[in-house]
């Protein structure tokens, strides 16, 4: 579930006040209002140094924000349109508004999602915007859509609401959006120091099986606190060595939470080991299974 740039798409949104709207011709019931909407930036651009790896706390203030200043909740949402260049990026969303995918009925994209839409370059919620417009055109007056949209590694975030019916008031005013930073900057809190070359004993707080390299065998790249060492309350990223084979242990097991090794290699490359084996019997299933050997990117 990844986003899908090379695509020949174009969309376009064409803005205009109800007075020029009736000088043009334009049926009420084609005209779809922006509500609301907010924009923030994640604390801690990159994400290595944010307190939290499992969320994003400018898209939660985005979302809330943006609900509130519409004076809705969630549950007043009739369609979304959830950026989901990654998975996280939809699982965050999700964890937020209170959807389960699996069991709540309204649609959480009006496009099909980036992998299954494409997005052309930096334009794909320009399409989504379009889409739940027409979308908004086919549903009752009152009901309600939420796009969301964010860039780099949940990094710049925006949100929009939007109806056919206009405002209550007849008008909104967009919050200072740098109102809105404050607060996600506040969701974040202190952000956190990378040790340039971690030495010491770690907890890992997330990681992947690495597969992308043909004819070598996968690694286990993790991130994670030093618990010891001269460094000890940094994070730190580390990979497993290459002959390391632990590999299938890491996707047959959660490995979240785990004492780790750490140790630099020439040039400051984080390398990690386990450091006691048999820790991994406390560790719950990940319900995922090993391959049977080594395999490509490609073979997956």
């Amino acid at each position: 579930m990844n986003a899908v740039m090379q695509v020949n798409q174009a969309a376009c949104v064409i803005l205009a006040s109800n007075k020029v709207a009736d000088k043009l011709g334009i049926p009420k019931e084609k005209r779809v209002y922006l509500r609301s909407c907010a924009d923030a930036v994640e604390p801690g651009y990159f994400f290595s140094v944010r307190p939290n790896l499992g969320t994003s706390h400018a898209m939660v203030e985005c979302i809330d924000t943006a609900l509130k200043r519409a004076n809705v909740t969630a549950k007043d949402v009739n369609v979304f349109d959830l950026y989901s260049c990654f998975p996280i990026a939809v699982e965050v969303a999700c964890d937020f508004l209170g959807i389960d995918p699996r069991k709540d009925p309204r649609p959480i994209t009006v496009t099909g999602g980036l992998p299954y839409y494409g997005g052309p370059g930096n334009s794909y919620v320009l399409c989504s915007i379009a889409a739940m417009v027409e979308q908004l055109r086919k549903r009752p007056v009152n009901e309600l859509g939420l796009v969301t949209a964010n860039g780099w590694f949940l990094t710049k975030h925006s949100c929009g609401v939007y109806s056919r019916t206009p405002p209550p008031q007849g008008k909104w005013e967009r919050e200072d959006p740098k109102l809105t930073q404050a607060r996600a900057d506040k969701r974040a809190g202190q952000l956190v120091s990378v040790s340039d070359s971690p030495e010491g004993e770690g907890v890992v707080e997330a990681y992947i099986v690495d597969f992308s390299v043909k004819k070598q065998k996968p690694k286990v790249i993790a991130v994670g606190k030093l618990v010891s060492g001269r460094d000890s309350g940094k994070r730190f990223i580390a990979s497993t060595k290459d002959e390391d084979d632990s590999f299938g242990t890491w996707m047959e097991r959660d490995g979240v939470g785990m004492r780790v090794k750490v140790s630099s290699a020439k040039g400051g490359r984080g390398v990690l080991e386990v450091a006691d084996a048999s820790m991994w019997n406390k560790q719950p299933k990940s319900g995922l299974s090993a391959p049977a050997k080594p395999a490509s990117s490609a073979k997956l």
